[in-house]
């Protein structure tokens, strides 16, 4: 027997309408990103030769002494300077650095005075945090007295996934 079209098509209708509704749809997934104590570790700190910014006439294993000592002094600035930029990392993921800190020492070797140049991205904060570490440090005494000025740059950054320090 045939229907006509317009009672095929009335009972496509009926047909679509006692059919069950299609299931709900989940929601859209929203992914946060949150910094794990585990991914603020795994910060790295690389400390380029120090250099005298002055040459004072001092003999080449004088000067070379004193760069083996800013060497040392930094390196156990080492945890004190990460941890400043950890903290930084912690309120911006992204944060990074490539700064230089240029050093004016006294005579017994203490810090006169610490300028950094580069670095925007530790912010105020990180900044004033590796200034307050260094100002701290002490030094060998520059011998014959005097004051000296050396520079040391710097870079802070995360490591990848995987990246070995």
């Amino acid at each position: 027997m045939k229907l006509p079209i317009t009672s095929a098509v009335l009972l496509l209708l009926a047909a679509c309408a006692s059919a069950p509704p299609p299931p709900p749809q989940p929601a859209p997934q929203t992914t946060i990103t949150t910094t794990t104590s585990a991914e603020v570790d795994r910060c790295e700190l690389t400390c380029a030769s120090p250099r005298l910014v002055v040459d004072s006439g001092e003999p080449a294993d004088v000067q070379a002494a004193a760069i083996a000592n800013v060497d040392n002094v930094f390196a156990s600035l080492h945890d004190d300077l990460l941890a400043c930029y950890r903290a930084r990392v912690a309120v911006d993921p992204n944060a990074h650095a490539f700064l230089t800190v240029d050093i004016i020492l006294e005579a017994n070797g203490k810090v006169r005075d610490v300028e950094t140049t580069g670095g925007a991205h530790l912010g105020d904060k990180g900044l004033a945090c590796i200034v307050r570490r260094i100002k701290a440090a002490s030094f060998e005494p520059i011998p014959g007295g005097g004051t000296r000025r050396v520079q040391v740059p710097l870079t802070l950054r995360r490591l990848a996934p995987g990246e070995a320090i």
